[in-house]
């Protein structure tokens, strides 16, 4: 028994071409969309923003607006300008120079330098103040105390009188005044002595305690005033050096104000503008618009004209091919 095998080669060659044609219903379509790429084409150049005359896009300021430019401009000069802190660096400079021109400080300033409080201290630190003694009533006059001694003196008239006509004698001689004067001497003198120092004593007693409150009144009314003119310049000194701050405040808010007053005094420009944007991006679209849908129906053409092609192939082709044989005897 034997197993053999055997192999042989072949070579084989045809010859032809190969065409794609479009779908036959699409080829119209095809012709006109090449058309109508050939008309933009020869068009040339696109209009810029589709023709849309851009001077026209934003509306002028209103004039409403345009004063609040103004108002703006000069805010800012009147602050930028060094005649604007001309007022506060003088009476800066003034408390520098320990010259303050405010309210508080100025009373303090006269209360150091000349000595004045405007109370009644100023008299009696220039020697000019109430007195006691000199307050006192003068001596002699018509008081309570000359009523008290005719009145005495009265009575004792008529006691003497009537002692002297008991014993047969008339009034009128010496002997009757010798009685009578000693009689309110006696009787009279040494009350009316001690009631007058009595007064005198309530007198002086009474005008020391005027002089002495009057006195406490202009002591409490310059320690008053000291500490309210201490108070008030200190809240000026303050409000001196927070100055700045409160015109930059002032100025932030008329800032703030005026930009929303221009954009509320602009909202109908604002509105025209969005049109005009809308407009303008309308032409920018129209310009287009025939281009791109003569792409989208390219597109559409194309999956059809293509899509479902007639194949005729002609022609020659070579290959190679190889095979085995086997044989069993």
């Amino acid at each position: 028994m034997s197993l053999g095998g055997s192999r042989s080669k072949t070579k084989e060659s045809s010859a032809g071409e190969s065409t794609v044609n479009p779908y036959a219903p699409t080829e119209p379509y095809i012709d006109e969309i090449l058309r109508g790429a050939k008309a933009e084409y020869d068009k040339g150049n696109k209009d810029y923003l589709g023709g849309f005359d851009y001077s026209k896009l934003y509306q002028d300021p209103t004039n409403e607006m345009l004063e609040m430019e103004r108002t703006g401009a000069n805010a800012y000069k009147q602050y930028n300008n060094p005649d604007a802190f001309k007022d506060i660096t003088s009476t800066y400079n003034s408390y520098l120079n320990g010259d303050p021109t405010t309210a508080g400080g100025s009373y303090l300033s006269k209360l150091t330098k000349d000595g004045i409080t405007g109370t009644s201290l100023d008299a009696f630190n220039n020697g000019t103040g109430a007195n006691a003694y000199d307050m006192m009533s003068p001596d002699g006059g018509k008081t309570y105390l000359d009523e008290y001694l005719r009145n005495t003196t009265d009575q004792i008239s008529n006691s003497v009188g009537a002692d002297f006509a008991l014993s047969g004698r008339y009034g009128g001689g010496a002997s009757y005044a010798n009685n009578v004067g000693a009689g309110v001497t006696a009787e009279a003198m040494p009350l009316m002595m001690e009631m007058a120092n009595a007064e005198r004593d309530r007198q002086f007693t009474g005008n020391t305690d005027f002089v002495t409150n009057q006195y406490n009144a202009g002591n409490e009314i310059n320690q008053s005033k000291l500490y309210a003119g201490s108070n008030l310049n200190n809240i000026e000194a303050r409000l001196l050096e927070g100055r700045p701050a409160f015109d930059k405040s002032l100025y932030d808010l008329a800032n703030n104000s005026m930009e929303d007053s221009y954009g509320y005094a602009g909202m109908d420009n604002m509105r025209k503008d969005r049109t005009a944007e809308m407009d303008m991006s309308k032409a920018m679209y129209d310009q287009d618009a025939y281009q791109r849908r003569l792409m989208d129906f390219e597109d559409i053409i194309g999956k059809y004209a293509f899509g479902l092609p007639n194949k005729i192939t002609t022609g020659n082709s070579s290959g190679k091919s190889t095979s085995f044989g086997f044989g069993i005897g």
